[in-house]
This record gives C-alpha cells, structure tokens and sequence, in this order.
C-alpha cells in the first residue's frame, strides 16, 4: 500500500509534521513547476465548500481577491502572495487535522509557511487592511 501524500510528500502514519512545514508543502504542490521556488510574501489559504450556494460568502472571497488585486499582490512576481482555494475542504487533510468546524476558514501564512492568523470567514477590506497591509507593507515598501 502507498504511503499517504501531503502537499506533495509521502507522510509517514504516526510521524510529526509541523503544521508550517504542511502549509508550506501544500501550497508549493498546488502553484507546482519554476512558481514553486519562488518566495512568497505571504500565503492565504481560503478552505470554502464551492458546493456551497451562499451568496455572502461568495461575496465576501471576491471582496477579499479584489482587495490582494488593488495592491498587485496576485499577478506582480516581485509582489506575489501565494493564494490557494481549497474548494473542497472536508478532503483536505490540513483542514481536517485541525478540526475546523465549518468553512469557510482563511489561514494567513507567512513565508516559511508559520500561521500568522485563522480566520473563520473572508476578511472584509477593513479587516484586511487593519492587519494584512501591515504585514505586506513590511515585507515590500508598499
């Protein structure tokens, strides 16, 4: 039988992984070829149920990629965020091994990869702007 993978590695039942080194590791497989050895300046990953109809949420994850495409933080290399949508969340280990109670859920990383915030839903603009901005600001100038 296979071993499990995470995030492009084999996981070894019963062995520690830091959650860092998961994070890290999940969002290098989905961006995948030359983008992966790329240094993200920050990393969102956004666990949402695209089965799931609500127009709020819906709203809100648009909101929340509008406000990462006002700074050039989505398409600029020098200014890249790694941004991961898990639109199936009850398949993903990361989510599950933490217990979320619902989704969706956002996880602000930095770039090795260490929580920086869970959010239990889409950050608004303010919120975005009261506690991301900073974090951007420090990493580039902007």
């Amino acid at each position: 039988m296979a071993e499990p993978v995470q995030g492009g590695m084999a996981v070894i039942p019963g062995t520690y992984v830091p959650l860092s080194r998961r994070l890290l590791e999940y969002g290098k497989a989905i961006y995948g070829g030359d983008r992966c050895n790329r240094r993200f300046i920050l990393w969102v990953f956004a666990f949402y149920d695209a089965s799931d109809e609500c127009p709020v949420c819906k709203h809100a994850l648009s909101g929340m990629i509008d406000w990462f495409n006002k700074f050039g933080l989505v398409d600029n290399p020098s200014r890249c965020i790694g941004f991961v949508l898990e639109d199936e969340p009850a398949s993903n280990m990361i989510f599950n091994d933490l217990k979320f109670p619902m989704s969706p859920v956002t996880v602000f990383a930095d770039p090795e990869g260490r929580v920086l915030d869970i959010i239990y839903e889409f950050p608004d603009g303010d919120w975005m702007d009261r506690y991301i901005l900073p974090i951007i600001q420090k990493e580039i100038n902007l």
